[in-house]
């Protein structure tokens, strides 16, 4: 209960400072974002398919370019936040953990990725 709490919080503080931001989700559509872990690493990257957005998440593997990927439903915030948590299509043998909760947040230039109300290290892919 007291993370639902926190996160409601984030949330609501989250919007009240976007809405000062310039740039908005719609924006960061194809834009991979590459999260540097202890592992091979992984990436985010939002697309729009029909009227409908999801999040594809890859994990990537030591010499192997992708090992699995997920699929998340996405939850529109405001034209600069999205939320996403459910799992819609899971094609990875990863075992992942439970209750995580994504939010993307575009503030001016800046794309942000939080994991559970903290913000994770991003950077951008360039093609």
């Amino acid at each position: 209960m007291k993370i639902k709490f926190i996160i409601l919080i984030f949330i609501i503080l989250s919007v009240s400072l976007i809405t000062y931001g310039s740039n908005a989700i719609k924006d960061s559509v194809g834009k991979e974002l590459i999260v540097k872990d202890n592992f091979a690493g992984q990436s985010f990257t939002l697309i729009k398919e029909k009227s409908k957005y999801i999040v594809v998440r890859k994990f990537f593997g030591s010499g192997v370019p992708v090992i699995a990927e997920v699929r998340y439903k996405v939850v529109v915030n405001s034209e600069n936040q999205i939320l996403f948590s459910k799992i819609i299509k899971n094609d990875s043998h990863i075992k992942l953990v439970k209750n995580e909760v994504f939010i993307l947040s575009c503030i001016k230039d800046e794309i942000d990725l939080y994991l559970n109300g903290l913000k994770l290290v991003v950077e951008e892919r360039l093609n």
